[in-house]
C-alpha cells in the first residue's frame, strides 16, 4: 500500500457517510420492514460502500423499481432506490410514474458525477430533475452544497413520509458526497397530517348524500394510505351507496362486498359515463375523480349531479374535473369518521330504510350473479384460472396466516378474484393501476419483507422486470410465481376491440395483429436459468399438485399455467 493512502476504517466523514447515518437515524434503513436496492454505476459507488450492510443488489433498474414499489405498498413507508445518474433514473422512471398514480411512498436517491455537471454538459449529463417531475414525482430536491447536504436530505425524507403520498427524488453529485461533512444527524419530526375541514362542510356533504336517490362513492388508493377502510365501509353501508374503483391497485373496499361494483375502466370515459349516468350524488375519496389513458372530453356525470371529493391533494382531485361541487382537503380516515357521525345524526328513519333496501337489493343481485358466474366458470373444461383460484382458496383458508397476493395477469386472470378471500382483506391483495405491466416485481419486494407471497403474472408482462427472478432466487424467498399463459398480450386485443367498436368497426373483421402473440415460450426453463424450479400445468389434474408444491416450497417456485 502506498504510504500516503489510509485504510478504509480510518476514512474521514464525508457526505456519503453522513447520508447513510441520516437514513439510519430516520428509520429508513436497518429495520425489518426497510428495503434499499440499487444497480450501481460510476456516479454513486461512494454511497454503496457506506451502505454495504443494508443494500440489496438488483440486476436492472426497471426490476429494482418494481420490487421497491411493492415493498412501499405493503408497508406504506418509503422504500429506497439508488440510481446511477440519468441513465439509471430513466430505468426507474416507469416505477416512479406508477408510484405517483397509486400514491406509493418511494425515495429515489440519484447519484450524479458532479452537482454542476449541467454547466459543462458533461458526459452522461441529462436533466434528472426535469425527468423526475415529468414522471409525477411529488417532490424533487437537488443537493448542490456540501454544507447543507443533510438538511436537504431531511427535506426529502419528510416529504416521502407525509401526505399526499408519492415518489420523492433526491439528487446528489459525487463532489458533494465526497466532500467533508460535519452536519449532525437528527430524527426528522413529522407533522400530524390528519387534517379535517370545518364541521359545516361535513354537514353539507352529509345532507347532499342523504337526500340522494342514488348515492355513489368513487375510491382509490388514498383510502389505503390513510387506513380508512373501516370508515369507508361504514359510510357506504349507512348510505347503501354503490362503490366504484376509480384508480386503485389494492383493497380499499372489500371486493366481494355487495356494494362494490367494480372498476370504472382506465382507457376512456365512455364506460364510466354509462355506468354512472343515473347517479345524483357522488363522493370521490382518495382518488382523482376519473383517470383515463385518453382524456375525458365530456363530463363524467349528468349536469345536475352533486360531486364531492375528499383528498389530501385537491389539485389531483380537481385537475381535469374542476366542476366538483364540494372539494374537501384532508385526511380520508378522519373526514369519513366525522361524516359517518353526521350521517347517523341526521339520517331520518325513511332514509335509513331506503339505504337498507339499496343494500339488500345489491346483496341479492351480487349473490345471484356470483353463483351463476362460478357455476359457469367451474364447468368449463380443461385448465382455467377460475379452477386454479378455486383450488388455491381451498388451501389458503386453512392457513393461519394468508400470503400476500399480487395479481398482474389482467385479461388472463378474469375469474380469479371470484374465489380468493384476499380481495376482501386490506394489505393482502394488490394489483396494477391503470392496466400497467411489469409491476409483478413488487411481489419480490413484498416477499423480502413479509415472507410468503404469491404473484399471478401475465405471459406478456412476465418479461418486463424479469431480472427480479434473480433476487427471489438469491434470497430463497417463499414466493409462488404463477404465469397465466394464454400465449398473447390479451389486454391489447381487448383494448383494440373496444376502440374499434367505438368507431363503428367490427373487431372480427380486422387483420390479425400477430405481434400481440407470444408463441413457444417455456417459462419453466426461463425460471430454471435463474435457479428457480417450476412445473408446467396443461391438464386439470395437475392443478392441485402444482398448488401444493408451490405452497410447501420454502423457496421460489414457478407454475406455467397453460390456459385453454
Amino acid at each position: 500500500m502506498a504510504s500516503n493512502l489510509i485504510p478504509w476504517g480510518s476514512r474521514p466523514r464525508t457526505g456519503a457517510r453522513a447520508i447513510a447515518e441520516q437514513l439510519a437515524k430516520a428509520g429508513l434503513i436497518g429495520e425489518s420492514d426497510n428495503l434499499l436496492m440499487g444497480n450501481p454505476g460510476s456516479g454513486e459507488h461512494w454511497l454503496y460502500l457506506e451502505l454495504t450492510d443494508y443494500i440489496k443488489m438488483g440486476l436492472a433498474e426497471p426490476a429494482v423499481g418494481s420490487m421497491l414499489d411493492g415493498a412501499s405498498r405493503i408497508t406504506s413507508k418509503p422504500a429506497i432506490a439508488i440510481a446511477h445518474g440519468f441513465v439509471g433514473f430513466s430505468g426507474l422512471q416507469g416505477s416512479v410514474f406508477n408510484a405517483a398514480q397509486r400514491q406509493s411512498p418511494l425515495l429515489v436517491i440519484v447519484g450524479t458525477a458532479d452537482s454542476h455537471a449541467h454547466t459543462g454538459e458533461t458526459h452522461m449529463y441529462a436533466d434528472v430533475e426535469g425527468a423526475a417531475k415529468a414522471a409525477g414525482s411529488k417532490y424533487v430536491k437537488n443537493a448542490t452544497d456540501p454544507a447543507t447536504l443533510l438538511r436537504d436530505l431531511r427535506d426529502a425524507i419528510i416529504e416521502a413520509q407525509i401526505p399526499p403520498f408519492g415518489p420523492v427524488v433526491f439528487i446528489v453529485g459525487s463532489n458533494v458526497a465526497n466532500a467533508p461533512n460535519t452536519e449532525p444527524v437528527i430524527v426528522p419530526k413529522l407533522p400530524n397530517c390528519q387534517l379535517a375541514p370545518p364541521y359545516s362542510e361535513i354537514e353539507i356533504l352529509a345532507e347532499e348524500l342523504l337526500k340522494a336517490e342514488k348515492p355513489t362513492l368513487l375510491v382509490g388508493d388514498g383510502i389505503a394510505r390513510s387506513q380508512a377502510h373501516q370508515e369507508l365501509l361504514a359510510v357506504a353501508e349507512a348510505l347503501g351507496a354503490d362503490v366504484w374503483a376509480s384508480m386503485e391497485s389494492e383493497v380499499n373496499f372489500p371486493r366481494i362486498h355487495a356494494l362494490y361494483r367494480g372498476n370504472l375502466g382506465h382507457m376512456d370515459d365512455a364506460r364510466g359515463r354509462d355506468l354512472l349516468k343515473a347517479v345524483d350524488c357522488a363522493l370521490a375519496v382518495g382518488t382523482p375523480v376519473y383517470q383515463t389513458v385518453f382524456n375525458s372530453k365530456l363530463p363524467l356525470f349528468s349536469p345536475n349531479t352533486v360531486l364531492a371529493a375528499i383528498n389530501y391533494d385537491p389539485e389531483t382531485s380537481l385537475r381535469g374535473h374542476n366542476d366538483i361541487t364540494l372539494p374537501i382537503k384532508g385526511d380520508p380516515k378522519r373526514i369519513l369518521g366525522m361524516l359517518l357521525t353526521v350521517i347517523q345524526q341526521k339520517q331520518t328513519a325513511t332514509q335509513r330504510d331506503q339505504a337498507k333496501q339499496r343494500l339488500m337489493l345489491r346483496e341479492q343481485e351480487k349473490s345471484a350473479l356470483m353463483a351463476q358466474r362460478r357455476t359457469t366458470q367451474l364447468a368449463q373444461p380443461g385448465v382455467t384460472i377460475a379452477k386454479f383460484g378455486y383450488f388455491l382458496e381451498q388451501r389458503l383458508k386453512d392457513l393461519s396466516d394468508r400470503p400476500i397476493i399480487f395479481n398482474e395477469a389482467l385479461e388472463g386472470a378474469v375469474g380469479l378474484t371470484d374465489y380468493l378471500e384476499n380481495v376482501n382483506i386490506p394489505g393482502k391483495y394488490f394489483d396494477t393501476s391503470g392496466g400497467s405491466l411489469g409491476e409483478w416485481g413488487g411481489a419480490v419486494g413484498a416477499s423480502l419483507i413479509h415472507g410468503r407471497t404469491i404473484v399471478f403474472i401475465g405471459d406478456g408482462g412476465f418479461h418486463y422486470p424479469l431480472q427480479a427472478l434473480w433476487n427471489a432466487a438469491q434470497e430463497k424467498l417463499p414466493l409462488g410465481l404463477v404465469v397465466v399463459h394464454n400465449g398473447t398480450y390479451g389486454l391489447l386485443y381487448s383494448n383494440l376491440d373496444a376502440a374499434l367498436r367505438q368507431q363503428g368497426i367490427d373487431p372480427a373483421s380486422m387483420p390479425h395483429p400477430h405481434y400481440y402473440d407470444l408463441p413457444g415460450i417455456d417459462y419453466v426453463k426461463i425460471a430454471e436459468g435463474y435457479g428457480i424450479p417450476g412445473m408446467r400445468v396443461d391438464q386439470e389434474s395437475q392443478i392441485e399438485v402444482a398448488i401444493d408444491k408451490m405452497l410447501h416450497s420454502n423457496s421460489p417456485f414457478l407454475i406455467d399455467l397453460i390456459l385453454n
